[in-house]
């Protein structure tokens, strides 16, 4: 019977542990979505400018 009891309280205190503790995977999500709007938006610039270059290129270069 000690067994047992001891054995509840050991998952008890794994349960409680586990969900007070952080994952060690976890993400800060607003600096990874500040992150993400950084990607696009450089993606976005840098692929305008890209079209636009070749564009310029077509034109005055042929």
């Amino acid at each position: 019977m000690a067994n047992t009891a001891a054995a509840k309280k050991t998952a008890t205190k794994t349960s409680k542990s586990a969900t007070t503790s952080a994952p060690k995977n976890a993400m800060y999500y607003p600096e990874h979505e500040k992150t993400y709007d950084i990607f696009l938006f450089m993606f976005k610039w840098g692929t305008i400018f890209c079209v636009g270059l070749l564009v310029l290129m077509a034109i005055f270069l042929l």
